[in-house]
């Protein structure tokens, strides 16, 4: 996959998840990307200048320490301290430097082992870029990957979107030589409540489950996917739902999804089937956003 030029890796303090900067260096050496490392700390008042100035040299240590068991030749590296709300700075960071990739493991405590931080919610939420957070060891190595499509013919803005989260997730899954599940789950709003008051809805449901899946075949056909172990899931569900069962079920360590907001202010609502499926993954997730996202962190 060479798709990333400037690589973002943040060092989560107290992560135990060693094989990330690992991964991370290998990635940007396989798309002769840079690579730049930082580390995020709240900022002390300027009361503690020498307090400031020893935490900034342990800061970079514990950065450079990263690296010391791995090969990083060829690879072009950056160090920088970052000082602030982590995830503000963060994407002041990705605005300044143009980073086309974040990478980080994922934020110790949540309110459970099935939500991610505050601070990783708000990146999927107002990063600019793909967002890659690791929650388990293994980064970069996968048994199966889950690429979570939305393939609705009254949202056309979704086509764009689709084929990102399509190509990513298939360029990762050749790399890792694993099985990729595309999932799409059909459902009509207010489903439940025609189905109550007519029954001869289930007609209309059946054409609309028929044209979701040529649509589906359409966008796999314009990809040579022939050599990928590929399996579509396609079922009459909740999508959010489908996609965290079929995750579960095919023991995935991947899911790679479009986190976009259709109303709201941009960057602080995400798609409701985004929000309900990253509520609950238990795995890694791969969060991309739609062409000319702008945003709100000025």
């Amino acid at each position: 996959m060479q798709r990333f030029k400037n690589i973002l890796f943040v060092n989560e303090s107290g992560s135990s998840k060693a094989d990330t900067p690992r991964a991370a260096v290998e990635l940007a050496r396989r798309n002769g990307a840079r690579l730049t490392l930082c580390d995020v700390a709240y900022e002390l008042a300027r009361s503690f200048t020498q307090l400031k100035q020893s935490l900034e040299r342990l800061r970079r240590q514990r950065i450079e320490a990263l690296l010391a068991d791995i090969d990083t030749d060829g690879v072009d590296i950056d160090f920088v301290l970052l000082d602030g709300a982590p995830f503000l700075e963060i994407v002041h960071q990705v605005k300044r430097g143009q980073h086309d990739l974040v990478i980080k493991n994922s934020e110790p405590g949540g309110l459970s082992d099935t939500s991610f931080g505050a601070n990783d919610m708000h990146l999927m939420r107002q990063c600019p870029c793909p967002l890659w957070i690791a929650r388990s060891d293994g980064f970069g190595s996968h048994r199966a990957i889950v690429a979570a499509l939305d393939v609705d013919p009254n949202v056309p803005a979704n086509d764009e979107l689709n084929e990102l989260v399509l190509d990513l997730a298939t360029s990762l899954a050749r790399q890792s030589g694993c099985g990729v599940h595309v999932v799409h789950g059909v459902w009509m709003p207010g489903e439940r409540t025609m189905r109550g008051l007519n029954p001869e809805t289930d007609e209309p449901l059946a054409q609309q489950h028929q044209d979701r899946r040529a649509l589906l075949t359409d966008l796999l056909a314009q990809r040579n996917l022939d050599c990928l172990d590929l399996q579509v899931h396609l079922e009459h569900a909740r999508p959010a739902d489908y996609v965290l069962d079929v995750a579960s079920r095919v023991g995935a360590d991947l899911v790679v999804l479009g986190t976009v907001a259709r109303t709201g202010v941009p960057g602080f609502l995400i798609g409701n089937t985004a929000e309900r499926i990253l509520s609950r993954l238990r795995c890694s997730a791969l969060a991309v956003k739609p062409a000319g996202f702008l945003t709100p962190v000025t």
